[in-house]
């Protein structure tokens, strides 16, 4: 592809206002203002959510964190690090949440996320994982690449909404294809035995990986090396580069996959006690779809509708964008991504000039984007969540269906890499 890029850099000649503290500092009273304006406007719940989303935003920008180049890696033998890196979140947000799931919060009861194991779950994951090798990105990912100045992404973003909305449409099906069972073993145990249970899983899924790594590649890479090749390679030349002092480099430069791994466990923690449930992502995009439909004329009874006649919910379809709390996060944590952008000491923005020749490749490029980004929204409607609602907040929970869904979906994205060959989707 013939195009030229040139990275944003800043230096002494910056302007002062353009500078990264000067931005991380602009951030900040950004958020403040808007968080005060939640609270009087819908209450401290929605002010401190926004807080919560719009770190978890910034986490995984400045740790380069994401799903669908760690499961590729790992289904073509090449690296483990990211996989591992979403089994250290687990066990560091385990520890932190299992307890308050027996024991509530100051009184208030918390619930977990517990799902049974069926058809409908497997094939959702199945289509989820085909769906973000062909667009590059998982849910997560499409959205904080968005808010990092990737338009690509929001296509992605776009193609998981309509999925989501195909998927609400079709629910009444899925969802008499038939269930197996519902166990979850942090339900079943007292929290310090549960806490065991899931402990000794991933310690057996680590070593499992490590070894698997060791035999590829002869060496195992670190999830606190923060040169992971689990991150893009103009990130890595950032990483590599940023400064030697290490608190510049913890508020203005990249984070490694561990550090991110911890943070994103202990803001799941602040997630789960501030609206009794964990954090999950896509139960908005079926709700985004339901507002963008009259615009494009189609009119429906939603009400009617097997899907939004769920009672967690049917009481969504009454909300406004902001009123609904799963939307504000999912806006709050775009735009995390982009104060963590903003205020990097060296950004990885591109400005690209792309030749005409290589025109009808991006919009190739963009039209699997757009594929792929409609197979996770549909997959993750069906398949009760995506890959933070349906792996990480399901296991999060002590629910076995969300090892079920990461392994269907690691099937999935076994013919997802396959497909990117066929269809010579660059890496």
């Amino acid at each position: 592809m013939n195009t030229k890029n040139s990275s944003i850099y800043f230096n002494r000649n910056t302007p002062l206002i353009f500078r990264p503290a000067m931005l991380l500092a602009f951030g900040a009273l950004a958020n403040v203002a808007f968080s005060v304006w939640l609270n009087q406007k819908f209450g401290a719940q929605h002010a401190m959510a926004w807080w919560v989303a719009t770190l978890l935003g910034f986490t995984f920008l400045r740790a380069g964190y994401g799903f669908t180049r760690a499961w590729r890696y790992l289904v073509i033998g090449r690296s483990t690090v990211g996989v591992r890196s979403h089994l250290l979140w687990i066990a560091v947000g385990s520890c932190l949440m299992f307890p308050v799931y027996h024991l509530g919060w100051f009184g208030t009861q918390v619930f977990d996320i517990t799902r049974p194991v069926g058809l409908m779950m497997l094939g959702g994951a199945f289509v989820f994982g085909i769906g973000m090798q062909l667009a590059g990105s998982c849910t997560s990912g499409s959205m904080y690449l968005s808010g990092s100045g990737k338009t690509r992404m929001f296509l992605a973003v776009l193609g998981i909404v309509i999925g989501a909305f195909f998927a609400a449409l079709h629910y009444g099906y899925w969802a008499e294809l038939p269930t197996y069972f519902v166990y979850s073993y942090q339900r079943n145990f007292s929290w310090p035995i549960a806490i065991i249970i899931q402990l000794i899983i991933l310690a057996l899924l680590w070593q499992i990986l490590s070894r698997l790594e060791i035999r590829w590649n002869g060496s195992l890479s670190s999830v606190f090396n923060n040169t992971s090749e689990h991150s893009t390679s103009a990130l890595q030349k950032d990483k590599s580069t940023a400064s030697t002092s290490n608190w510049k480099e913890l508020v203005f430069g990249h984070w490694s996959l561990g550090m991110g791994s911890i943070v994103l466990a202990i803001l799941s923690f602040l997630s789960l006690i501030l609206l009794t449930r964990p954090w999950v992502i896509s139960l908005a995009f079926p709700f985004w779809g339901t507002k963008l439909a009259p615009v494009f004329g189609a009119d429906y009874d939603f009400e009617f509708w097997d899907y939004w006649g769920i009672s967690v919910n049917e009481s969504m379809l009454q909300l406004g964008l902001l009123e609904d709390v799963t939307s504000l996060m999912n806006i709050a944590f775009i735009l995390g991504a982009t104060w963590a952008q903003i205020s990097l000491i060296k950004s990885a923005l591109k400005k690209s000039k792309t030749s005409i020749k290589a025109i009808p490749k991006q919009l190739y490029l963009s039209a699997l984007t757009l594929l792929g980004g409609f197979l996770m929204g549909y997959g993750a409607v069906i398949g009760l969540g995506c890959n933070i609602g349906g792996f990480i907040a399901a296991v999060l929970s002590g629910s076995v269906h969300g090892w079920a869904w990461i392994f269907t979906a690691l099937l999935g994205t076994l013919v997802g890499v396959q497909l990117r060959g066929i269809l010579r989707i660059e890496s």
